[in-house]
């Protein structure tokens, strides 16, 4: 889990989702992981260019700046 490796050199690490309840629980699964409680959660919808750009303006407001962003989001697959 690359947040995991991020935390560990003292970076601030911010998860991200759609919904709150997939991003609670994402978020909450990297602090047991990582045992930092200063996991941070920022909602916004990656599959779409203003949703990215909203989450990148969220993360300069909140946190100063984005200096990396690992992203998973991508088309869903459909089952042949």
């Amino acid at each position: 889990m690359p947040s995991r490796a991020f935390e560990r050199t003292g970076s601030q690490v911010v998860v991200t989702g759609r919904s709150r309840s997939g991003g609670e629980e994402a978020a909450r699964d990297v602090r047991e992981l990582s045992g930092n409680d200063s996991i941070g959660l920022l909602l916004a919808d990656e599959s779409t260019r203003a949703g990215v750009e909203f989450l990148a303006d969220q993360s300069c407001q909140g946190y100063g700046a984005l200096d990396v962003l690992i992203s998973n989001a991508g088309p869903g697959c459909e089952s042949a």
